[in-house]
């Protein structure tokens, strides 16, 4: 095209040249006109071919617009209904241009385009969900206006003009203001996204994602900034949400993990516990197979503190027995492995009524001392009785038999378990306690009936002998007396059948005497007699027998006393008594003391003493039935152990006290009377 208008030229040239050379140097000729005329040809067709391809040229122009037109719409069409939001600014960032969707997220509120759907250049679309089209926005290729119609269609111009930082919300203009100006100072460069909050006109809150490029417009006059708006709510609240979420699965995990460690540490304790249980259980046996293997007390005891000691690993334990007459507590056997021994202390229960009264009900319980004590400091313990069920007829009488107490350092709690260990190893040391008292008090009867069954066969012996020796010398006085040649012979053979019919039926009388007493039929008959004569009287054949003896007999009877008033017969019976007995018992050469003093302004004391000694293990028994102190007898006179029985009895009948002692080679009889004046 241009070598086409380069020769056109050309010839515009020649033919100009041509014409102004004929008009100016030449006459007109025929020649020079056909030359004129032949250059004006060629001119023509040469103009005529540069006319066709100008046509030619146009052509192509009007299919290159229209191309570029389509392209043009085409980009228009991508541009408007890109997901994203697009928007086109000056330098100084106001809108020249957006498309639909930031026009949505700028002016209508993000659901909009969501709600509504849109036709553009008469294309159904909905970017949303692809449903079917219910409205219809302004269609740029044919020139429509962008306005808001009365359909309440959106318009552009709502937003073009304006700046792009009006939408930007306020605490976050100044980060989008420092994101503008590192674009302007590095725009070739690579600037990462910017995430803010942008405020629609109708007021709803979105977080987008701002991406800028700085570009020059077409006429190079003023810098463009492309931007594209992502609205990253949704997805800022998923993330929310799903850090929400992890948070929750965090903290569910981190409360799973407490419950599981909960768990694993409740498995630990159970699993301990039963381990401890098992222990426990396996110490319970053997302690309750090691005392019911017992019958002795003492041992049933010193196995149970020290076994649970042992198995508590506690400090120490003791026992107390209590002595529920006298109001006590003492502590009988005690085991120790670091706690000062208490054992032999005796504990007034009165005093501590708080501790003692709970015991005695039955009742278990544990403390710690808060006043440190002066031997063991201040020590937690653990109080649980050694309780004898109520209901069980053969408890013996005392519910409560003793306690255990277990010490241990103050910081020490018992548990459950070993409160129960506790409580059952006292229940089986009740029932062993009771067991070895029951075989004790068994024995003992065991011993009394054997005992019994030999004073029986004494006395049987004894009363053979002393029937059979009367009746032996009857028969040999009877005999002697059918042999007697002198009077004399005969008075004496008679005296001593008279004698001993009398000792025969003393004996039967005492006997008889006896029963009566223990039957309570004996009949008193109170008189009032001089008491020193009275006295007199009764002493006068002992007086003849102790000197006989080589013994010394003294009485003392008090000034003060002048008459008596009590039963004479009876209290003959007892005076005879024992001084037959102090007779009996006395070697030669010792003293035999009577005594009588007043008691009192109503009772009369008579003390009956002789130098000779009673061994201490026999006291409790010597008023014992058939009873006779062996190998004491130095005279050998023998007896039927029925006297000090009587005795006895017959003061018992006269509502009065006897007693007896015996120390420093002395043995006193004493007898306490009323004296009814």
């Amino acid at each position: 095209m241009d070598q086409h208008n380069s020769e056109q030229s050309t010839s515009q040239r020649s033919l100009a040249n041509l014409l102004q050379s004929a008009m100016h140097n030449h006459p007109v000729s025929q020649e020079n006109i056909t030359a004129v005329f032949q250059v004006l040809s060629d001119a023509l067709a040469t103009l005529q071919g540069t006319t066709n391809e100008l046509r030619g040229y146009h052509n192509v122009l009007v299919d290159s617009y229209r191309e570029v037109a389509v392209h043009s719409q085409r980009y228009q069409h991508l541009f408007d209904q890109s997901p994203n939001g697009l928007v086109i600014t000056d330098g100084d960032s106001t809108i020249r241009d957006l498309n639909w969707t930031a026009l949505a997220l700028l002016n209508y509120g993000f659901n909009y385009f969501n709600d509504q759907c849109c036709v553009i250049g008469n294309r159904a679309c909905d970017h949303a969900s692809d449903r079917p089209p219910s409205r219809r926005l302004p269609d740029r290729s044919t020139g429509e206006r962008a306005e808001l119609d009365a359909e309440g269609e959106p318009d552009k111009n709502l937003s073009v003009g304006r700046s792009l930082l009006s939408y930007i919300s306020p605490e976050s203009s100044q980060h989008v203001l420092d994101y503008l100006s590192h674009l302007r100072q590095t725009p070739t460069a690579s600037i990462r996204p910017l995430d803010t909050w942008i405020i629609s006109a109708n007021g709803e809150q979105r977080w987008v994602r701002l991406a800028a490029k700085l570009l020059q417009d077409a006429d190079q006059s003023s810098p463009i900034i492309h931007w594209a708006i992502t609205d990253i709510t949704d997805r800022l609240q998923t993330e929310l949400d799903l850090k929400s979420q992890m948070n929750e699965v965090h903290e569910n995990y981190a409360n799973i993990q407490q419950v599981n460690q909960e768990l694993e540490a409740a498995v630990q304790t159970k699993s301990s516990q039963v381990l401890k249980a098992t222990e426990f259980e396996s110490a319970l046996k053997r302690i309750t197979d090691k005392v019911r293997d017992s019958l002795d007390e003492s041992k049933i005891l010193q196995t149970v503190v020290r076994e649970l000691s042992t198995v508590l690993g506690i400090g120490g334990c003791n026992t107390a027995l209590y002595d529920l007459e006298k109001g006590t507590s003492t502590i009988s056997y005690e085991y120790t492995n670091f706690i000062a021994a208490y054992r032999g202390k005796v504990a007034q229960m009165d005093r501590c009524p708080e501790i003692y009264n709970q015991l005695k009900r039955g009742y278990y319980f544990q403390f710690c001392s808060l006043i440190p004590n002066p031997e063991r400091g201040q020590v937690a313990l653990l109080a649980c009785p050694i309780f004898v069920d109520p209901d069980d007829s053969n408890h013996g009488g005392d519910t409560v038999l003793g306690d255990l107490w277990l010490i241990d350092r103050k910081e020490h709690m018992f548990n459950e378990y070993e409160i129960r260990l506790v409580q059952q190893v006292a229940s089986q040391c009740a029932i062993a306690i009771r067991q070895a008292r029951l075989y004790e008090a068994a024995q003992a009867q065991v011993h009394e009936l054997e005992k019994l069954n030999r004073l029986k066969d004494e006395f049987l012996s004894t009363v053979s002998h002393e029937l059979r020796t009367p009746i032996s010398n009857v028969k040999m006085a009877i005999h002697m007396l059918k042999n007697a040649q002198t009077e004399d012979k005969l008075q004496q053979y008679i005296s001593i059948l008279e004698t001993e019919s009398q000792r025969e039926a003393n004996l039967i009388n005492d006997l008889l005497d006896l029963q009566k007493m223990e039957q309570s039929t004996y009949a008193i008959a109170t008189k009032i007699l001089p008491i020193a004569s009275w006295l007199d009287n009764i002493l006068q054949p002992f007086y003849s027998r102790a000197l006989n003896h080589q013994q010394q007999l003294q009485l003392e009877c008090s000034e003060e006393l002048t008459t008596l008033s009590t039963d004479f017969g009876a209290l003959e019976r007892i005076v005879v008594e024992l001084l037959n007995n102090a007779c009996k018992y006395t070697p030669s050469d010792h003293e035999i003391r009577v005594r009588v003093t007043p008691e009192g302004s109503s009772r009369v004391r008579f003390t009956i003493s002789n130098q000779a000694e009673i061994p201490e293990a026999e006291l409790p028994h010597i008023f014992d039935k058939f009873y006779r102190i062996p190998n004491s007898d130095p005279w050998k006179q023998g007896g039927t152990g029925l006297g000090l029985a009587l005795v006895e009895k017959l003061v018992q009948q006269l509502e009065g006290s006897i007693a007896v002692s015996s120390r420093d080679g002395w043995t006193d009889f004493t007898v306490v009377l009323d004296n009814h004046r």
